[in-house]
């Protein structure tokens, strides 16, 4: 038989583990360092974090400062002094960075100039300079923690802002006098280079104007308190609403006759528009008075029909096409109805900011409105 072979290890002894040295050490060691990265990540996120916040402080108040500042350009010296001034005080009333914004030093600047295709040039001639540019800067952040994980001593953020004031048809006034014309006969005007013209409320075969009212229909009541106060029923816009009639109503013409008997406190520029026509026979203006005006905006709109020379009337309703300015000096307030005419001057090519805003035509006038262009 052969003979066993007694086994090397026994098999009712546990197997014993052999110890490969200490691992305590090595972990403390890649922990550390971990942290180490951790925490410089984290205070680098959280100072860029306080940048951006300062970077957006920056840029409302650069915002702020260009658009406060063109608003006051004019075309005028004066308009640039208080560019310049409401440019200031408007970014001082902003804070970055728990301080208040200045635009000089660190970088920051206010500049005004002409902003044409697309491109901003820093000065020119008053009646040029349309734009203000600022930059608002500051160079002197101290970082929070990053400064101490990677040396960095201080951090800047700066923003840019370019406002423009745009001049362009007013698309809505305050105040206007309460007669609509089709706005055909403000193209005829520019075409002949005529400015005078006789409006004539009735018959409706010879009427060319008529009594107007935003969203409504038009009293002679109103009427004459419109002629009295023309911002007392607030505001007409450009697309809105305005009612039509075309009766006499003779008491407003006497109205009328009355103010400029009055004086309104604006007269006929001789020096400018030449001498007055004639007056006109039956005019409710006495001799003594002739020669002052009532001046403000009339409402344009556009009726395909009455241009066409098709028809037409001016007793409906229509929408608001735009605004001209019109200065009437005489009125017939009595005789035949077809004799019943207020003799106006249109200014069809001239620039008055008597409106806001913008979307009208160009006859005249015109409203400035500020856009940001950065």
């Amino acid at each position: 038989m052969p003979t066993s072979v007694p086994s090397l290890i026994p098999v009712d002894r546990p197997l014993r583990r052999i110890p490969i040295g200490p691992r305590k050490g090595a972990s403390a060691i890649v922990i550390a360092l971990s942290m180490v990265v951790l925490l410089g990540a984290a205070a680098l996120v959280i100072d860029v974090g306080h940048i951006t916040t300062v970077q957006a402080e920056l840029q409302a108040a650069a915002d702020a400062a260009a658009h406060a500042g063109a608003r006051q350009l004019d075309g005028s010296e004066e308009g640039l002094l208080l560019a310049r001034d409401q440019a200031h005080r408007f970014a001082e009333s902003n804070e970055a960075a728990q301080q208040s914004v200045a635009l000089s030093g660190d970088g920051s600047i206010l500049e005004l100039g002409v902003w044409e295709d697309g491109a901003f040039s820093e000065g020119g001639d008053a009646d040029e300079i349309n734009a203000v540019r600022t930059l608002a800067r500051r160079a002197d952040l101290i970082p929070w923690f990053s400064g101490a994980a990677f040396g960095a001593d201080a951090l800047a953020a700066s923003a840019e802002s370019i406002a423009v004031h745009q001049v362009d048809g007013a698309g809505e006034v305050e105040c206007f006098l309460p007669l609509a014309v089709a706005d055909c006969t403000i193209t005829d005007l520019y075409t002949t280079g005529v400015n005078y013209i006789d409006f004539q409320i009735n018959p409706p075969s010879v009427d060319n104007v008529g009594w107007a009212m935003p969203d409504g229909n038009p009293s002679a009541s109103w009427l004459r308190d419109q002629l009295r106060d023309c911002g007392h029923d607030g505001t007409a816009s450009v697309g809105g609403d305005v009612g039509l009639n075309n009766g006499t109503a003779t008491s407003v013409l006497s109205e009328m006759a009355d103010i400029l008997n009055e004086g309104s406190g604006t007269n006929w520029r001789t020096e400018t528009w030449g001498a007055m026509p004639e007056q006109l026979a039956n005019s409710g203006v006495t001799e003594g008075s002739f020669g002052n005006t009532i001046e403000g905006v009339m409402f344009t709109f556009t009726d395909s029909d009455y241009c066409s020379g098709s028809g037409g009337g001016f007793n409906e309703h229509q929408e608001i096409s735009g605004f001209v300015w019109a200065s009437i000096y005489d009125v017939v307030t009595h005789g035949p109805a077809a004799e019943r005419t207020i003799r106006v001057r249109l200014e069809v090519t001239d620039t008055r900011e008597v409106g806001s805003g913008g979307g009208g035509p160009d006859f005249g006038i015109v409203g400035r409105d500020v856009v940001m262009v950065q």
